[in-house]
């Protein structure tokens, strides 16, 4: 019996609670603050945002926004050299999938020396986990500063893997020669991933 009369009253619970769930012309308690105060008829009712009218105008609504185009930044807000011992290494990144060069924001960068064979070729380059590392900004600006005399390999990171990045005028590995007390700015890279 106790149990019967638990179920009873929790199912008329839930029942209420349902039936206060579906009630959409709740208004909300005095003094709290609505987000249309008006009382006039020809106010928006939409959010905030007026109904198209019949001519199809979108008067009242945010204009879409253009894309950000990329540009290179310019050289003299390229970081300098600590010493001359290193150098600086600094550029801005990204893509184009057909509508004009996209800033590629927040995106990870690292640079790797070159591994080279017993011919002195380069044959590879790889990081590791305390390689340097340098995060664009908004801009798709980045900026790789300390680096030790060398040459170096680019490599953007991706959920998918990183990508070692080419030279745009060879398509071959971009090689970047590092000397100490020199800034080496790559411009504008646009690639297409």
């Amino acid at each position: 019996m106790k149990r019967l009369t638990l179920l009873l009253i929790l199912t008329l619970c839930g029942s209420l609670l349902l039936v206060g769930c579906g009630d959409r012309t709740a208004t909300p308690a005095s003094g709290t603050a609505t987000a249309n105060p008006s009382s006039d008829a020809t106010a928006p009712a939409n959010n905030g945002y007026p109904a198209p009218d019949s001519a199809g105008s979108n008067e009242g609504y945010p204009a879409p926004t253009a894309p950000r185009i990329a540009e290179a930044r310019p050289a003299d807000a390229l970081p300098t050299a600590a010493s001359d011992t290193v150098g600086v290494v600094a550029g801005t990144i990204a893509t184009d999938h057909g509508e004009g060069a996209a800033p590629i924001e927040y995106g990870l960068l690292y640079i790797a020396e070159l591994i080279y064979d017993e011919n002195g070729e380069p044959q590879a380059a790889a990081y590791t986990d305390d390689a340097p590392s340098a995060t664009t900004d908004e801009a798709g600006n980045f900026a790789f500063t300390e680096l030790p005399p060398g040459e170096y390999a680019l490599f953007y990171w991706t959920p998918q893997g990183s990508i070692l990045l080419p030279d745009l005028a060879t398509n071959k590995t971009l090689i970047i020669k590092v000397e100490g007390g020199q800034v080496v700015d790559l411009g504008l890279l646009v690639y297409d991933f």
